[in-house]
């Protein structure tokens, strides 16, 4: 596990252990075989659901690209969660 210290309050070191330990789940989670591409599209409807606050509109632009309904719940979690998050790190005013 790598761990550099910053003298900052965020510090570089918990940015290397996450994006460590996520690269680590992917070449786990690719090894069994499973399609990393419906992680990729959770993760990316979370990104932009948390920079535009978008919940059920999105999801549906979402659903409607993918064309596979099986995927709304996922998406629609990561997007309440993404807001939520948003959210309470920066107000909306």
């Amino acid at each position: 596990m790598l761990r550099f210290n910053c003298s900052k309050h965020c510090s570089l070191g918990c940015y290397i252990i996450i994006t460590s330990r996520t690269y680590l789940l992917i070449y786990v989670l690719a090894a069994q075989g499973t399609n990393i591409a419906k992680y990729a599209l959770v993760g990316a409807a979370a990104n932009l659901g948390g920079a535009t606050r978008m919940t059920l509109s999105l999801t549906v632009i979402i659903i409607e690209c993918t064309g596979d309904i099986t995927f709304g719940v996922p998406i629609i979690l990561a997007l309440i969660v993404a807001k939520w998050m948003g959210d309470f790190f920066n107000p909306v005013s």
